[in-house]
Parts: structure tokens; C-alpha cells; sequence
């Protein structure tokens, strides 16, 4: 049981790259989390969207309110505008994260002071 579990993963990760080309660009600005150890720390308030690994559809999430492990996997609970709640498991997917536009405003702001404190906008 355990090979079949294996090739079945090979041969998803294999079609990876098709995919990802079929849904360019529903998927730009959005950064696919690979790993586990990043997917369970992601910031709240972020936005998910995720493609199923055997239906290979693309699903547009919704903001992320929580992360749970259970059964050993994680999940992540997406809130749709419409106030649904979904629960989205990170192993039978293809996860991609958007930040908030407050994380957004936050690393730019953090850009500027950086160059600020170089003196690069220093009066001449």
C-alpha cells in the first residue's frame, strides 16, 4: 500500500508544472508553500488559494483564520466572504498564500526606513 502511496505522489508532483502553467494567472502575486514547517507558521488574515492534488482543480480559498494539526496533518480554515468556513488540508493539496495588504504595507514600510537610515533620502 505504502508504494502505491508513493507513486501516486511522484506522479503528482510530476504534473506539478502543468498545472501551475493552466492557472498562471489566477495564481500571480500568490507564493506556493512547499513545505510543511512553512505552511504551519504562515500568518493569519493572508489569503489561500489551492489547487486539489487529484482533481487538480483550483479552488480561491479565502482568508486564512486558522492553522490545526489533526490526525497528522495539517489544516488550514479559510473564511469566505460569504462567512462559510472551509477546512483545507495541506497534504491532499497544492497550497499558495497571498499576504494581507497589511503585511504588504508593513514590508514596504520597513524597505523605506531601511533605506531611510542609509541616508539614501537625505536632502542634498
Amino acid at each position: 500500500m505504502n508504494d502505491i502511496k508513493i507513486f501516486i505522489d511522484s506522479n503528482i508532483k510530476d504534473k506539478f508544472n502543468d498545472i501551475i502553467i493552466k492557472y498562471k494567472n489566477e495564481l500571480e502575486d500568490y507564493t506556493h508553500i512547499e513545505k510543511l514547517s512553512e505552511f504551519s507558521i504562515l500568518p493569519l488574515k493572508g489569503s489561500i488559494r489551492y489547487i486539489n492534488k487529484y482533481s487538480k482543480e483550483l479552488r480561491f480559498g479565502g482568508l486564512l483564520i486558522k492553522i490545526y494539526e489533526k490526525y497528522d496533518n495539517y489544516f488550514a480554515i479559510l473564511k469566505k466572504i460569504n462567512g462559510k468556513k472551509y477546512h483545507v488540508s495541506f497534504n491532499n493539496n497544492f497550497i499558495f498564500y497571498k499576504k494581507s495588504s497589511n503585511d504588504n504595507f508593513r514590508d514596504s514600510l520597513k524597505y523605506f526606513i531601511s533605506e531611510y537610515d542609509k541616508g539614501l533620502y537625505e536632502n542634498e
